[in-house]
């Protein structure tokens, strides 16, 4: 009887001290994935800032460049075809950037909300323990 008792006692301190090893597992399981997520939407914000700046040196920048110290005669004559050519290109620059910056916007935001999530789990499973 007095075995059974002394079980009744210290099993429930085991499975006690094993959930609490669970949930500081999960809890660092959890960190490091936040960690990953923020160095990946870190990186996806770069990208985004770099096509970006693209984007904007594309728009700007003007279809036929003419250097100030070159005479006009000596400048080679586009035709036409090649400048509606060079037009389509930069449009279809343009425009590619513009699905890769949606893309990457869309995917940023995507991990913030995935961070958000992780970052309330990991606060509530701290406080958890100490109900």
């Amino acid at each position: 009887m007095q075995r059974i008792l002394i079980l009744l006692l210290v099993v429930p301190a085991f499975v006690w001290a094993d959930s609490s090893q669970n949930i500081q597992d999960l809890i660092s399981q959890h960190e490091s994935e936040l960690v990953r997520i923020q160095q990946e939407a870190q990186t996806v914000h770069q990208q985004f800032q770099m096509i970006q700046e693209l984007r904007r040196n594309e728009m700007n920048e003007t279809s036929v460049s003419i250097q100030p110290n070159v005479a006009i005669d000596s400048m080679q004559a586009l035709n036409y075809e090649d400048m509606v050519k060079r037009k389509k290109e930069k449009r279809a620059r343009i425009q590619q950037y513009g699905v890769d910056l949606d893309t990457l916007y869309l995917r940023h935001k995507e991990l913030n909300e995935r961070r958000n999530a992780l970052f309330n789990e990991i606060e509530h499973l701290k406080i958890t323990p100490e109900e």
